[in-house]
């Protein structure tokens, strides 16, 4: 409290374009709060949710978008059994305390701050946990490591989460990295957990964060002994895929949607990538929830998640006023939006825009309708900012 309370405002008056009226003007095509999903992809309005947070797993590790072709291979093998795969979304930002919230809330990252400082807005977000919690979800968030770390546990308990599991609520003999308990571990608890939910006969939500996928990259897996960080990628992938191959002969997959979504993509500093391959990352939905299965490549955010999922639970999602259902029949502009330090990549169906704040001018494909778009967004973005 006391440091939200010496912190300064970043968003007013910030990336003022527009008056107005045009600013709403070039904005109401763009984010549809309403509408009818055209598709309907699970067989329950209720289902039991799994949301695993998969660190830094950009589209560059799975095979079936183009990756690596040794490391993902469960993950596509899961999408090719039964799995939706969404395979043309793009990271709201490029780091963990920005990508909870573009999830959670379904809420832009910032290019020059991050929200998750300002705990005093973070209870005035929208947040699916919370939506859930109204229609009667029990809601907990779980991570390996320590909660404290870029305020994750302040953002989570806002959004709505009842229970924080963290690497203090386990032994110390559990098996540890540099970041916390390594997701093998993990993904044993997450499955003893539903167990016990299921028991209970709870309607639940759980959103779980991995953390073995990140530098130094050092996991209890020698599959890929020559691609250290490719291996670390492999062993979150073993993990994932062991977990669903013994949860599908449970009871509890009966009702069950897991969601398996990249926190942002990896770009190693030795090596970089263009920011377009750094902000492709994937989707995948699995679980015995789901009534269909198959690859949906419309172009989308991560960010609309919350609202996608929302509208095909027949919720709104109106206050979600970021994110929009990409399956309703409103969704008729696609585009993705990025945001990385400074700066924004607005991509639609014709190309990618990149503009760097600082200078005020795009930097890789100048396009006047894609640049006034992603402007119109940044000062709608700060406004809303301003005032939660």
């Amino acid at each position: 409290m006391i440091y939200s309370l010496g912190t300064k405002d970043e968003f007013k008056g910030k990336f003022r374009f527009f008056d107005e009226k045009e600013c709403e003007d070039i904005l109401n095509p763009l984010f549809p709060t309403s509408g009818t999903p055209e598709r309907k992809l699970l067989r329950t309005d209720r289902p039991n949710i799994l949301l695993v947070v998969w660190e830094s797993l950009g589209a560059e590790f799975v095979p079936s978008l183009g990756g690596k072709k040794d490391v993902a291979v469960n993950f596509d093998r899961i999408a090719d059994d039964g799995g939706v795969l969404f395979t043309r979304c793009t990271a709201g930002s490029f780091r963990t305390d920005r990508g909870l919230v573009c999830i959670l809330s379904g809420y832009l990252g910032q290019p020059t701050t991050s929200v998750i400082r300002y705990t005093r807005k973070l209870p005035n977000l929208p947040a699916l946990p919370r939506r859930l919690k109204e229609e009667g979800y029990v809601t907990t968030a779980v991570h390996g490591g320590e909660l404290t770390i870029m305020h994750k546990s302040d953002y989570y308990l806002a959004s709505g989460h009842d229970t924080l599991v963290s690497q203090k609520d386990f032994p110390t003999s559990a098996p540890t990295c540099k970041w916390g308990i390594q997701d093998g571990y993990m993904f044993d608890f997450i499955y003893d957990d539903i167990m016990e939910k299921t028991r209970k006969g709870e309607r639940w939500f759980t959103t779980f964060q991995t953390l073995s996928s990140h530098e130094p990259f050092t996991v209890p897996y020698n599959r890929l002994p020559d691609d250290e960080v490719g291996n670390s990628f492999a062993y979150t992938d073993h993990c994932f895929g062991e977990f669903v191959d013994r949860i599908k002969k449970t009871p509890a997959w009966d009702d069950l949607l897991i969601i398996c979504v990249a926190d942002h993509g990896y770009n190693a500093s030795h090596n970089p990538v263009s920011r377009q391959k750094y902000a492709h990352i994937p989707i995948l939905l699995t679980g015995g929830a789901l009534a269909e299965s198959g690859r949906i490549d419309t172009i989308m955010s991560q960010t609309d998640l919350a609202a996608t999922l929302l509208g095909q639970m027949n919720l709104p999602h109106d206050e979600f006023i970021f994110s929009r259902d990409i399956l309703a029949d409103t969704y008729k502009e696609p585009f993705s939006f990025h945001t990385y330090t400074n700066g924004f990549m607005l991509t639609d169906e014709r190309g990618s825009t990149i503009v760097d704040n600082v200078s005020d001018e795009a930097i890789e494909g100048a396009d006047p309708g894609r640049e006034r778009k992603g402007r119109a967004i940044l000062q709608k973005l700060y406004e809303d900012l301003a005032n939660r």
